[in-house]
């Protein structure tokens, strides 16, 4: 009798230690869920905010906007301060580029904010004069990347 009392109560107990352990399996499942979506926050606020930054010094500093507008026409006219000024703007652009690419690749950038980064910085990539600027700064970049930036250049060529 006593035998068969001790085998019910290594069975509950072997029940009860299998539950705790579904339980914090879910528990943890939920908890790791949790951090996915805080990183994806953290990520595209992240972007955003250098996003803001950028423009902020189109909006605030008038030469930078010449400077752009003059580069977005092709002007060239622009001297070797002015250059590297665009260079900075654009190598800027490029590496948050880069950084939503990334966090696509790695999955922690929801597919439809991705194509929205992706589609506007396709047209960044297409104006003649910041190619120029992606063409001397791209070794500087992840090659994956690269090869991404270079197909979308390859489409602007070819429409």
């Amino acid at each position: 009798m006593a035998e068969s009392r001790l085998r019910r109560v290594a069975i509950l107990t072997e029940i009860t230690a299998s539950v705790a352990v579904v339980v914090s399996i879910v528990y943890l499942a939920g908890e790791v869920r949790t951090n996915t979506e805080a990183i994806r926050a953290s990520t595209n606020q992240g972007l955003l905010e250098l996003d803001f930054q950028r423009g902020t010094w189109l909006v605030e500093d008038s030469a930078m906007r010449r400077i752009v507008r003059d580069a977005e026409a092709g002007s060239e006219v622009l001297g070797v301060d002015e250059l590297r000024i665009l260079d900075i703007w654009v190598t800027t652009g490029l590496a948050m580029w880069e950084q939503a690419y990334f966090s696509n690749v790695n999955g922690v950038m929801d597919a439809r904010v991705w194509e929205a980064w992706d589609r506007e910085l396709r047209d960044f990539v297409c104006i003649p004069t910041l190619h120029t600027v992606w063409t001397g700064t791209k070794q500087s970049f992840g090659t994956d990347f690269q090869a991404h930036a270079d197909s979308v250049a390859y489409e602007c060529s070819v429409q």
